[in-house]
């Protein structure tokens, strides 16, 4: 009842007389609901939906075919099906942190993309939707994200393109304000010079923004060669591979060492819940047995 009333019943879909209802219309449709940022797992259940409602509708003559079949529904991005309480708690030592950052050249966008992200836990969408006045007072303004969608032709799903979408944040609470550390102040004015140049060796062909991180035409960063990029750096750095994911684990667990309480620090992250912050387990009982040793002392 809920997958009609949100998706079928006030939709153009839901005013076509089921007679009338073809497969292009269906899959416009799904690829509605894609760019408009509902995920894979949304949209699989609106088709089990109507599958099985033009399954009888077929069955029982009102349609000659199923309109249903044959349709292609797009898979969310790998990053995108990221969550902090589902994943593995992945992270860099400090020895590959710095493996890391001595192989990024100043030269090179990935380098600050990388150390924003490890030094605020943004998650990788966030940090590619970022504009440059979402930074104020030395705080980072999170208030979106960026994915790339892939969308089927609405008359042959053989053929796809591929689009940028930028949407509203994982979660009520991912909508957040992060303070910058200091160590991110020079990057920032590097990353400034950086991109003038590649704005004045591109000319009228350079398209106008206000990213914070654009490509070096002016666009959004492509997710799939951000994740090339930051594959190769961890092979030329000697750094096992890990997901970019890995960067916003490690900021959260540097943190927890640091004595950070777990409230500061799901708010830090933009989690839901205190609950889902609770994937640092391993990390806070270490904490805990180190804040518990202070009581050795009382009777010194």
């Amino acid at each position: 009842e809920g997958i009609f009333r949100n998706y079928v019943k006030d939709c153009k879909l839901g005013l076509i007389a089921v007679s009338e209802i073809e497969n292009a219309a269906i899959q416009k449709y799904y690829n509605e609901l894609k760019s408009e940022g509902k995920s894979y797992s949304q949209i699989t259940n609106l088709h089990k939906l109507l599958n099985k409602f033009f399954g009888y509708a077929e069955m029982s003559g009102y349609v000659i075919k199923n309109p249903c079949k044959g349709l292609k529904i797009t898979k969310d991005d790998e990053e995108d099906l990221i969550d902090d309480e589902d994943e593995v708690v992945e992270t860099f030592t400090k020895e590959e942190i710095k493996k890391i950052i001595n192989n990024l050249s100043k030269n090179s966008k990935i380098r600050y993309i990388i150390m924003f992200a490890l030094f605020t836990g943004i998650r990788q969408g966030e940090l590619l939707a970022l504009n440059k006045t979402d930074i104020q007072n030395d705080t980072v303004r999170i208030n979106k994200t960026v994915k790339t969608v892939k969308i089927f032709d609405n008359n042959d799903n053989e053929k796809a393109s591929y689009e940028i979408k930028v949407t509203k944040p994982k979660t009520k609470n991912s909508n957040r304000e992060v303070p910058i550390p200091d160590i991110l102040k020079p990057e920032l004015k590097r990353l400034e010079i950086l991109i003038a140049t590649e704005k004045l060796k591109l000319g009228e062909a350079y398209t106008e923004n206000e990213l914070l991180f654009p490509s070096e035409t002016g666009t959004y960063i492509d997710a799939k060669n951000l994740r090339r990029s930051w594959e190769r750096l961890l092979n030329k750095a000697g750094v096992q591979k890990k997901k970019f994911h890995a960067l916003r684990h490690t900021y959260a667990t540097r943190l927890f060492e640091n004595n950070t309480s777990i409230l500061t620090v799901s708010r830090l992250l933009g989690h839901s819940s205190i609950k889902t912050t609770e994937i640092y387990t391993h990390v806070l009982e270490d904490v805990k047995k180190e804040e518990v040793q202070c009581l050795n002392d009382m009777l010194k």
